[in-house]
């Protein structure tokens, strides 16, 4: 077995939308960034593993930990399910 990373592990972008900016996931975090580029330390989203699939549907973000699906809100990064 070679010792590569998980390929969950490697940074994802995601693409909001044209006015809402873009998210970044960093393992675990999450980072939103308004649509021109700038990162607000505020604007956070903590997940419980790192996802290996993001899906966005304003004003949702999912996240696919495992078995599970995370649903956070982009307006205040509150996990809602």
């Amino acid at each position: 077995g070679g010792g590569g990373k998980d390929k969950g592990a490697e940074p994802l972008l995601l693409l909001l939308d044209y006015d809402q900016g873009l998210l970044l996931r960093a393992e675990q975090l999450g980072l939103l960034a308004d649509a021109t580029g700038a990162v607000s330390a505020k604007r956070r989203i903590s997940w419980s593993c790192t996802p290996s699939a993001l899906a966005y549907q304003f004003p949702y973000v999912l996240a696919l930990c495992g078995p599970r699906v995370e649903v956070h809100s982009v307006l205040d990064q509150a996990l809602l399910q």
